[in-house]
């Protein structure tokens, strides 16, 4: 059973052919947000009513994926927010996204080809095990027909954030899913996570808005 959203966002935009590392700036985004959230629920790093991410010391990265990540943090100018975006996107990313990558062909989530193109140039190919892409399908939309946990709520907001949804669910399945984000249940462990879910949504926003500024300069 696969526990991570950075890992179950992976295999849908793998399923969805949007996990270009270079052209596809919201699957970056998408990852950002869901591993700064996975290392705050890791209890790796913390961040105070100032918006200010601090390194929990001593507390190891369970994940091998999240270190290039939490190595941002650890190199960012000041641990605001905005700092620890522009040190990912313009340092990290791509340590990042390869590291999500060998995670998920490590553990036989994914498939590789390699074909020679024009030019005998390699192109490489990545084809998600169905199994797996179903199993990540129905965690989301369990949300809207039981009880919602923090994690499956994370991982819906940043799909619909980056617009991967419309790739990966039908048209009345995604109604379903904005209709249950816009009613959110009076959920103690919800109003836990709140400051979390503040955060993955502005680093969707600002993600985004770098790595346009970055391709397009």
């Amino acid at each position: 059973m696969i526990r991570s959203n950075v890992i179950r966002f992976a295999l849908l935009a793998v399923s969805a052919n949007k996990n270009d590392a270079f052209f596809q700036q919201d699957y970056q985004a998408g990852l950002v947000a869901l591993g700064l959230y996975e290392l705050q629920a890791q209890k790796a790093i913390v961040w105070n009513e100032d918006a200010m991410c601090h390194i929990s010391e001593g507390q190891p990265v369970e994940s091998a994926y999240l270190r290039p990540l939490y190595e941002a943090i650890q190199q960012s100018s000041s641990k605001t927010l905005d700092s620890i975006l522009f040190t990912v996107f313009t340092q990290y990313v791509t340590d990042y996204t390869g590291a999500v990558e060998s995670y998920l062909k490590q553990k036989h989530l994914v498939s590789e080809t390699v074909k020679k193109g024009r030019f005998g140039i390699a192109n490489k190919k990545l084809e998600a095990e169905q199994a797996y892409v179903d199993e990540s399908r129905a965690d989301i939309l369990a949300l809207c027909s039981g009880n919602v946990a923090p994690a499956q709520w994370v991982l819906a907001k940043v799909l619909l954030k980056t617009g991967l949804i419309y790739d990966c669910f039908d048209k009345q399945e995604v109604e379903s899913i904005k209709e249950k984000l816009q009613r959110k249940p009076d959920v103690p462990e919800l109003h836990v996570c709140e400051k979390a879910l503040d955060i993955v949504d502005r680093a969707c926003s600002i993600g985004i808005s770098v790595l346009a500024t970055m391709i397009l300069s």
